[in-house]
């Protein structure tokens, strides 16, 4: 049992190599062989891209999840809840939400002026 090879140089440092680029994880019972998640200064990649990425360019790569949520330039006024039977005002000319807001009758042929 005591007569285990002792490994070269090369094989030293191919299986420091092999041990920076490749973790052993387990899988349904057995052990595998998977390639170890890309760091920076030893920070997991998703992390340093939160810590030290701004606004423009997380949106110039697509990455909307990592976006800070700002609070609004304008507050509301007023806070209380809002009732749900009220309709919403849309702008000056549309209301949504109003059950009892009719926008005419189709067969009212009297309002069209042509």
């Amino acid at each position: 049992m005591g007569n285990k090879r002792k490994r070269t140089p090369a094989e030293k440092e191919a299986k420091k190599a092999r041990q920076k680029k490749y973790m052993y994880v387990f899988m349904n019972g057995k052990q595998k062989r998977i390639k170890r998640p890309p760091t920076v200064d030893g920070i997991p990649l998703d992390e340093f891209i939160q810590r030290n990425a701004d606004p423009i360019w997380l949106h110039q790569n697509e990455m909307w999840e990592y976006m800070p949520v700002e609070e609004p330039f304008f507050s509301e006024v007023d806070d209380r809840p809002r009732d749900p039977k009220q309709p919403v005002v849309l702008n000056d000319f549309e209301t949504w939400g109003d059950p009892d807001k009719t926008w005419g009758d189709p067969d009212d042929s009297e309002d069209i002026p042509f």
